[in-house]
């Protein structure tokens, strides 16, 4: 039996997804029933049924970060787990409350330039972890820091970007050469056809990238049509219907 690795965040465990039809028959089963329904749509569990005689391993943090999942990814390889297929959704940028020691110094670097106590950089951090899309974030934050806002924001994607570009490619190394890689985003910014992106990623991890449908991002899929594609209104979460074309981008991406 062959195994597929999904990371990622709430958007891979399937967040919202128990919504649409669950009716809690008790208390007791709540929990139960509403893991069943996660299970069955969410995209890991699709991409996995679509390939032969595979079984996923889905690794997610609700809220979780880019190095997070990487951290997983590197635990489990040195334990010596080798994947056929991997995949990662890379999530929110500024989810970096607990960046590696050389991502925090160069994002402290960032704010200190514009007057920031560290106290304060902390503080924004805290808070900016729920912020969605970098026009949200400029919106949000753009009155309340300075003009800088948005560079600030495209600043944390460069350096997320670096770390993951050096960890991607050692890790690439130590899985046979058959492995086969996938990467999708939630939030543009993080996509290599965003024009700001510097450093760009490297070209393997570029090339590994797919669309969602004719998106670039699971953002700009649900911001196409929000009825469809998110869970509800209060729900911004992929619906079902977009966790099917998720996996349908993934397993061509495997199955070329």
């Amino acid at each position: 039996m062959k195994n597929y690795l999904a990371l990622g965040c709430s958007y891979t465990w399937g967040q919202g997804l128990n919504e649409p039809d669950y009716i809690p028959p008790s208390w007791e089963k709540v929990e139960d029933e509403q893991h069943f329904l996660v299970e069955q749509y969410r995209y890991p569990t699709l991409v996995s049924n679509g390939l032969s005689n595979c079984k996923p391993w889905v690794r997610y943090i609700n809220g979780g970060a880019n190095h997070q999942n990487i951290q997983y990814l590197e635990f489990v390889l040195n334990q010596g787990f080798r994947p056929d297929y991997i995949s990662i959704q890379f999530t929110e940028p500024c989810r970096c409350m607990n960046l590696y020691p050389w991502e925090e110094e160069k994002a402290y670097e960032i704010y200190k330039n514009d007057n920031l106590g560290f106290d304060d950089f902390l503080e924004w951090e805290k808070n900016i972890t729920t912020i969605t899309t970098a026009n949200e974030f400029n919106y949000q934050f753009g009155m309340g820091l300075p003009e800088r806002a948005l560079d600030i924001y495209h600043q944390l994607v460069h350096i997320q970007i670096e770390t993951l570009n050096d960890n991607l490619n050692k890790f690439r190394s130590l899985v046979p050469k058959e492995t086969k890689w996938c990467f999708i985003t939630w939030p543009e910014e993080m996509s290599p056809s965003y024009d700001f992106i510097t450093p760009p990623w490297d070209n393997w991890i570029s090339d590994s990238f797919v669309n969602v449908g004719d998106f670039n991002s699971i953002e700009r899929l649900q911001s196409s049509d929000v009825e469809r594609y998110r869970v509800s209104h209060k729900d911004t979460h992929p619906s079902r219907e977009a966790h099917e074309l998720i996996s349908k981008s993934i397993l061509e991406k495997f199955n070329e």
